[in-house]
C-alpha cells in the first residue's frame, strides 16, 4: 500500500493536510445576494457571470525544456474526458473546458526542487512545494469557485511522496505526461515494476483525479472493506481508471456531479474516440 499511496492520492489523506488552508481559503470568499433580474437585464447579467471551468496547466521546471509533444496529448486527453463524463452523466451534461485547452507555465525551480525541498511532513512536501509555485504563477487555488486545477508537472515525486487531488485541484507528475505520450515510466519507488497498461489508461488517470477535484471520493465499500457490500472495481473513482474507457461512474458520483456548479449543459459530441491512439507532435 505504500507504494500505492506514493503515486495515487487517497483523498482523505490530503483533505486532512489542507483543512486548514481550505478553510482560510473558504472564509475569505465574499458571496454577494443580488435581487432576481427581469427581461434583458437577465441575459445581461448571464453574460457577465463568468462560466466555472476546468484549467488545465503544464507545468515546466527550470531545467526542463517545454516538450511541444506533450501538449496536444494533454488536451486530447482532457476533452476525451469531457465526452466520458458527459455520456456517463446522459444528455448533455458534462464539465465545461478553458477556451485555451492547455496553458503552459515556465516554473522558477528545478524538478528536483520539488521533491527533495522540506515542507512540513516528507510525504506532502512535492504537493506543496508544486502548487506553492503553481498557485503564485497562475492565480489558482483551492475551492476556486470558478475554476477547477489541474496540473501536470515535468518532474517526479520521490519515494512515498503524494500526488493526487482534493479541493478543487488535482496534481500529477512526469509519469502522467510520459504515459499519454506512450513513453516509459520511470517508478517512484526503485522496487516498483513500470506502469505498462497503456495510454488509455493514463486518460483514465486524468479522469479519476478531475473526479476527485469535483468532490468525488473513492468507494466507500474500497476504501474500508465492508463483507456485506462488494467493491465495485470497475468504477472510475476506483480501479476502473486501469480499464479506462470501460469504467462507470457510480449513481451516488453522478448525483455529487449533478448538484456540481460546475457540470452543465456543454453541448458536444457523444461518439468517444481511441483513447489509445491521442494526438501526438505539434499541431
Amino acid at each position: 500500500m505504500r507504494c500505492l499511496v506514493a503515486t495515487r492520492l487517497h483523498t482523505f489523506a490530503i483533505l486532512s493536510a489542507l483543512r486548514s488552508t481550505v478553510a482560510a481559503a473558504v472564509t475569505g470568499m465574499a458571496l454577494a445576494v443580488m435581487p432576481p433580474a427581469h427581461g434583458s437585464l437577465d441575459a445581461q447579467l448571464a453574460k457577465q457571470v463568468p462560466q466555472p471551468v476546468v484549467r488545465v496547466v503544464y507545468l515546466v521546471p527550470a531545467d526542463r525544456p517545454v516538450r511541444e509533444d506533450y501538449v496536444p496529448p494533454i488536451a486530447a486527453a482532457i476533452a476525451h474526458v469531457q465526452i466520458w463524463f458527459r455520456n456517463a452523466l446522459g444528455g448533455s451534461t458534462t464539465f465545461r473546458l478553458n477556451k485555451r485547452p492547455v496553458d503552459v507555465v515556465q516554473l522558477p525551480h528545478e524538478a528536483a526542487w520539488y521533491s527533495t525541498t522540506p515542507n512540513g511532513e516528507y510525504q506532502y512536501a512535492f504537493w506543496f512545494n508544486v502548487l506553492q509555485d503553481a498557485f503564485a504563477l497562475t492565480g489558482g487555488g483551492f475551492s476556486d469557485p470558478d475554476d477547477i486545477w489541474i496540473f501536470y508537472i515535468d518532474a517526479d515525486p520521490g519515494c512515498g511522496q503524494i500526488i493526487g487531488a482534493a479541493a478543487g485541484v488535482a496534481l500529477v507528475g512526469a509519469n502522467d505526461l510520459r504515459g499519454l505520450a506512450g513513453e516509459e515510466n520511470v517508478p517512484a519507488c526503485p522496487e516498483d515494476p513500470p506502469d505498462t497498461a497503456g495510454v488509455c489508461r493514463w486518460v483514465g488517470g486524468l479522469g479519476h483525479e478531475l473526479g476527485h477535484a469535483l468532490g468525488l471520493p473513492h468507494p466507500a465499500p474500497c476504501d474500508t472493506p465492508d463483507p456485506d457490500l462488494a467493491c465495485p472495481d470497475d468504477a472510475l473513482m476506483w480501479l476502473g481508471y486501469r480499464t479506462y474507457p470501460d469504467a462507470r461512474l457510480l449513481e451516488s458520483d453522478a448525483a455529487i456531479l449533478r448538484d456540481s456548479r460546475f457540470i452543465s449543459e456543454v453541448p458536444g459530441r457523444r461518439s468517444i474516440p481511441d483513447c489509445s491512439v491521442l494526438i501526438r507532435g505539434p499541431q
